[in-house]
């Protein structure tokens, strides 16, 4: 794709090489997945739902102005956070270091359904994929806020919503974001429901020890590799899952957004670079 191509010329805002470059890929075949992977730390989106909503919104109504939205409607998508455990994020309650005045991450539940209400404000069939967090090994000065995690869990991952997984190993619970009355014993937050099942998708990453660096718990055992996916999120993609209250859910969209291993030779089930 050559840059003659773009819009361009000094009264030329970006947004509008980014509008056409989205366009320019839905036309090809593509599905448009847009992200928002700051590197920022702190990050004043996750700390503000209103922020966070606004920027989203905001987004999404300037693609829906476009003359021809309705013929990408449904090829974009919006990915709410990458991996936001690097900022301490957790489902269910706030992130606050000791030597910060304000919470560097609000509750993950209250920032992902108020962005996706903001989103579906202006195109309710906008698929909104969501990534775990507060269940993994949190970095850095982060484990102030979370010490626990479950073992395997990575980056990017962690739906894990069944009780007595979440009491066992003392992690942050996700269900509110999946189940009406979870959401409400939360906190009065500005919308008065979570995001419909059928308007939210998972999006975990995958990745072995040979990406993460992290111990390679569970992971060299196919069936407890497994076992893990599945508490995670593939039962929650079948419906054959509950809230940590035992309030059954509905099947939930699925995409593994990211995946990867380094190739260290031997690729079979017991190398652990490649499970």
């Amino acid at each position: 794709m050559c840059n003659w191509y773009l819009p361009q010329g000094p009264n030329v805002p970006a947004i509008q090489r980014f509008l056409w470059q989205v366009q320019y890929f839905v036309s090809q075949g593509f599905y448009v997945i847009l992200a928002f992977d700051s590197t920022r730390d702190p990050e004043p989106n996750v700390a503000s739902p209103k922020l966070f909503t606004r920027n989203w919104q905001n987004l999404w109504r300037t693609l829906a102005d476009l003359p021809n939205y309705k013929l990408i409607k449904g090829r974009v998508l919006a990915d709410l956070a990458n991996e936001p455990s690097r900022w301490g994020c957790l489902w269910d309650r706030s992130c606050k270091l000791t030597n910060e005045s304000a919470p560097t991450c609000l509750p993950g539940v209250e920032l992902y359904a108020a962005a996706a209400s903001g989103i579906h404000a202006v195109d309710p069939d906008v698929p909104v994929l969501i990534e775990g967090m507060g269940q993994d090994i949190q970095r850095g000065k982060y484990k102030e806020c979370a010490p626990n995690y479950y073992p395997g869990i990575i980056w990017g991952e962690g739906f894990i919503t069944n009780g007595p997984t979440i009491q066992r190993y003392g992690i942050s619970d996700p269900s509110g974001m999946f189940a009406y009355d979870d959401f409400k014993r939360l906190g009065p937050f500005t919308i008065s429901k979570p995001a419909l099942p059928n308007q939210v998708v998972l999006s975990p990453h995958v990745y072995p020890r040979s990406i993460t660096g992290q111990p390679a718990e569970l992971e060299a055992d196919e069936a407890r590799i497994t076992w893990k996916w599945d508490m995670s999120w593939g039962w929650k993609s079948t419906g054959q899952d509950r809230t940590s209250s035992g309030e059954p859910l509905r099947d939930i969209g699925l995409i593994v957004g990211e995946f990867g291993t380094q190739d260290q030779g031997d690729n079979s089930i017991n190398n652990t670079a490649a499970t």
